[in-house]
């Protein structure tokens, strides 16, 4: 789930959506009708190979970057001024890493040693470039902030696009090359692509925007950078599986490991490119149709080799800190729970509550009529569009009126991104249904802390009352990229995956609690407190 550039995104799925008609999993796949069903496994061999296939959200991507290795250092003051000396590991803190070591009995430390691990690590200073808590004296006011001196194209991330056996892509990018991984999570990775995409898209990075000249505008590229996340990740995690000379889809690659279990959630980028290109990407599933095909065809693929399966829906993307809600809460106490743009005026740019609501009320939405709400729907600006709007002193202006999905969504576009995201999680559970699998609610979790009550908002919140965690802009459950899961945040949805693989296949995966994730209890978890929630 990587935000892709606006401009390759549209050449690239264009080439995406020509490479999955004419590809699908190799011949082994059943034809078409039911599903094959595997024979019945006894709870105990369940689990004996697990197998994650997925984007970034599988891949235990965070804060706008992938990383395995350890004690990646830090020197710049604007971290050690806080205590943060190292780049945090990312890999190890996923979900499906901490479901994995979980079901098999592993360790957080053993999961970050090369040769033992079963994740692709990838070695530092890893790809992307993380944003990471920061002090905000040091940074003019921003909590976060990428690794100064590092670009998306620098020459670490420009060596993950090529493959070789000795150089490039996974030899060079990868900490354990030689290793077998089970974790086929690639960042950026859509439905049609998991079945049908053999190779990278592009074999180069470049730049689409000057070095920034400030931290402003770093954040801006930090933060929504948007470059072609699965070309630059596909070898670092498919080298092991898939060469020019005999290449194989994300899909084959988890079949040829004969897995017992595999967890599959997908669907995040068919969404947020849906989003991001302002509902103009092709080659995308948007319709519940589409999405059931693909979904099905997966699960067929998996369930034929003789494999359960999970499947699992999407959050309702509008509700997390990617997005800022253009409009006044009914009181300042929704600032804890939800992500409003008075809130954040308040937190980052340091108005007054009075202030940041007659901004929004009485300066921004009249000067912006793209951004007026219309009757009970919102319009949003996006994290680019905020740090424009900030980085710019608030002036209404900066913000482009072609930003549509870019910088802020309409309210009508709004509007539209959610019926997508609700026809792809209808699609999802139309596939789960029709081949009997089971299926991890994302979406009802996410909606249940989302509303700041009932069972799941307890259980987030609960993991350090008034600190930790919600869907607030740092609240604890997402990190600065506002997409992807803090470790307190994976630890919840690995939670319910292992509930979910108990309930359906009575499985004895031991209970898993988000507040060792949170404050660095060891064993699954990584030795050290979350860093992207308060503490």
């Amino acid at each position: 789930m990587r935000l892709t550039d606006t401009i390759k995104l549209l050449t690239l799925a264009a080439v995406t959506a020509g490479l999955a008609a004419c590809g699908g999993s190799a011949g082994n796949l059943p034809p078409a009708g039911p599903p094959a069903v595997p024979p019945p496994s006894s709870p105990a061999s369940v689990t004996n190979t697990i197998v994650g296939l997925g984007d970034s959200l599988t891949a235990g991507y965070q804060s706008s970057g992938m990383l395995g290795q350890a004690n990646v250092p830090l020197t710049q003051v604007e971290f050690t001024s806080i205590g943060l000396t190292a780049v945090p590991p990312t890999q190890e803190n996923g979900f499906f890493s901490i479901f994995y070591s979980a079901a098999k009995g592993m360790t957080w430390v053993q999961q970050a040693t090369p040769g033992i691990s079963v994740l692709p690590l990838v070695a530092g200073p890893g790809i992307g470039n993380q944003i990471l808590p920061a002090n905000p004296a040091d940074t003019g006011g921003y909590p976060f902030a990428t690794v100064p001196g590092r670009s998306s194209c620098d020459a670490f991330n420009q060596s993950a696009y090529t493959f070789s056996a000795n150089s490039g892509g996974g030899a060079t990018v990868r900490m354990n090359p030689t290793s077998v991984t089970y974790d086929l999570g690639i960042p950026s990775l859509t439905l049609a692509e998991a079945i049908g995409m053999r190779q990278p898209l592009t074999t180069t990075c470049t730049e689409l925007y000057n070095p920034p000249a400030s931290v402003a505008q770093a954040e801006i590229d930090g933060l929504q950078t948007l470059v072609s996340g699965e070309s630059e990740n596909y070898y670092p995690v498919m080298e092991k599986y898939s060469s020019p000379g005999n290449p194989v889809t994300p899909l084959q690659a988890a079949e040829s490991l004969h897995p017992t279990l595999t967890t599959v959630w997908l669907g995040a980028n068919d969404l947020l490119r849906y989003i991001f290109s302002g509902g103009t990407a092709p080659g995308i599933d948007t319709t519940a149709s589409q999405v059931q095909s693909h979904m099905t065809t997966i699960i067929q693929g998996l369930r034929h080799g003789g494999s359960d399966v999970i499947v699992a829906t999407l959050p309702n993307v509008v509700e997390t800190p990617q997005f800022a809600i253009v409009g006044n809460p009914p009181s300042q106490a929704y600032c804890q729970v939800q992500t409003w743009l008075p809130c954040i005026l308040t937190e980052i740019v340091g108005l007054t509550w009075a202030q940041a609501e007659g901004y929004v009320a009485g300066v921004l939405i009249p000067t912006d009529s793209f951004l007026a709400p219309s009757g009970s729907q919102n319009a949003y600006l996006t994290e680019t569009g905020l740090i424009t709007l900030v980085a710019s002193g608030g002036n209404p202006a900066s913000l482009s009126a072609s930003g549509n999905g870019s910088q802020y969504l309409t309210a009508s576009f709004a509007a539209q991104a959610q019926s997508v995201n609700a026809a792809i999680n209808g699609g999802i559970l139309a596939a789960a249904s029709a081949t009997g699998v089971p299926v991890v609610r994302v979406d009802q979790i996410f909606d249940g802390i989302y509303s700041g009550a009932g069972p799941y908002f307890l259980q987030a919140a609960s993991i350090n009352p008034g600190k930790c965690c919600t869907l607030a802009f740092g609240g604890g459950l997402l990190t600065f990229d506002g997409l992807h899961p803090s470790d307190s945040g994976y630890a919840l949805i690995a939670s319910a995956f292992a509930q979910t693989a108990n309930g359906a296949f009575g499985t004895s995966i031991p209970a898993i609690n988000a507040v060792g994730a949170y404050t660095g209890a060891g064993g699954i978890f990584a030795p050290y407190p979350d860093p992207y929630a308060r503490h």
